[in-house]
């Protein structure tokens, strides 16, 4: 699958996930009757094919919607941080380090990183699609005791796939830093080959933030 067809399938995924939440907080508003739930089923199953197209599209919208809201959300309270503590220690910024990477690196080193960049966004999503179902499901007043239980079983679910997803973001979040890091001083060390040396500021730097020789001879001046 291309990469553009991947990226729709991603956002379709989220919006659809999406959709849910919204469609029980809908519920929750207004309250429909058992009659009336029953008479939009009818409707909705007379007319699949017209349904189906909407859904996709309002789908589509959708995950374009909340996979924004989802890094508006996680860049001020995790990227950033994750961001500046790694790559702050190692004396570089994050921007730099991927603008080589992707500048410099042949094309399936470049479909790996998209293929990160893309679990990423789905586990991101996901984390807060499932948190919200969690807890517009849970707020759900029923009166009969099997309904009760089901709410209460699907809310625990959402809650703990939601702490799944973020644990997956959280740790495929932090591994792409060491591998734009592994990139990063495969580049360099390339370059010194080819040009002889490379100033000290621009020696591999390990993950312990250390910058390591890579020639044997004293760094010449960059200038």
């Amino acid at each position: 699958m291309k990469m553009t067809g991947a990226l729709v399938v991603e956002v379709l995924l989220a919006g659809a996930m999406s959709f849910i939440w919204i469609l029980l907080l809908v519920i929750r508003i207004i309250e429909p009757s058992a009659e009336q739930i029953n008479a939009a089923f009818n409707v909705i199953s007379t007319a699949s094919a017209i349904f189906l197209t909407l859904f996709a599209g309002v789908s589509y919208v959708l995950g374009w919607a909340i996979s924004y809201l989802a890094e508006t959300i996680f860049d001020p309270i995790f990227q950033t941080r994750f961001r500046d503590k790694y790559f702050g220690d190692l004396g570089l910024t994050f921007y730099k380090v991927r603008s080589r990477v992707f500048h410099n690196s042949p094309n399936h080193v470049i479909k790996d990183i998209e293929y990160d960049r893309q679990l990423i966004r789905i586990a991101r999503s996901n984390s807060l699609n499932f948190l919200l179902i969690a807890i517009i499901t849970i707020s759900f007043d029923f009166q009969c005791d099997v309904a009760i239980k089901l709410t209460r079983t699907i809310s625990l679910l959402s809650f703990v796939f939601g702490v799944l997803s973020f644990f997956q973001w959280r740790y495929r979040y932090k591994s792409t830093f060491y591998k734009f890091m592994d990139l990063y001083n495969g580049l360099i060390t390339n370059e010194d080959f080819i040009n002889g040396d490379i100033a000290t500021s621009e020696r591999p730097i390990n993950r312990a933030g250390v910058q390591g020789n890579t020639s044997s001879s004293e760094p010449k001046d960059s200038n």
